[in-house]
């Protein structure tokens, strides 16, 4: 059957469709290859251009995942973000219930699952991981509690307490 619900604005956006449904693609070339991917919005040119079967996902920004051939219940803000992995050259191809916010944001590896990658030009750490911006920021602020649940390399059992501190200046010892 045909796709139905779907708003395309601009050269060859939402080109492919045939069966997706619930899609909205604005900008030349966005969701251009999707073929059978529903529920999914594409904003700006080449926005998700080479998303296939993906859906449930927010693509925005010029290039932003341009490359993914499969993007599943994702959401990928700023220019080029989630466009390529670190170093910059190999292209993210999958991303699966991952966020990307910022300008160039990278993922570890071709294949992202679980990963949140935030702030311009930062590279993520791999699958299931959270990674708050780049290399060149010098700290990282949080108002209100911080808890964590896994300390370490491994699982906290209950029989060791750790204990954190913190400086006068509000850093974590």
């Amino acid at each position: 059957s045909a796709g139905y619900a779907l708003t395309s604005t601009g050269v060859q956006s939402g080109y492919s469709n045939t069966t997706g449904v619930n899609n909205t693609d604005y900008g030349g070339f966005s969701g251009q290859a999707r073929t059978t991917g529903s529920s999914s919005t594409n904003i700006g040119a080449y926005a998700g251009t080479s998303n296939i079967a993906g859906g449930g996902g927010f693509i925005g920004g010029y290039k932003a995942a341009m490359n993914a051939t499969s993007l599943n219940g994702s959401v990928v803000v700023g220019q080029s973000a989630a466009r390529f992995i670190t170093g910059g050259v190999t292209l993210l191809t999958s991303i699966n219930n991952g966020v990307f916010i910022g300008d160039g944001t990278r993922s570890l590896a071709d294949v992202s699952n679980g990963e949140t990658v935030i702030g311009g030009g930062a590279t993520g750490n791999g699958n299931n991981t959270t990674t708050l911006t780049n290399t060149t920021n010098t700290a990282v602020f949080a108002n209100g509690s911080l808890n964590l649940n896994t300390y370490g390399t491994g699982t906290n059992t209950g029989t060791v307490a750790y204990n954190l501190g913190v400086t006068a200046a509000g850093k974590i010892i």
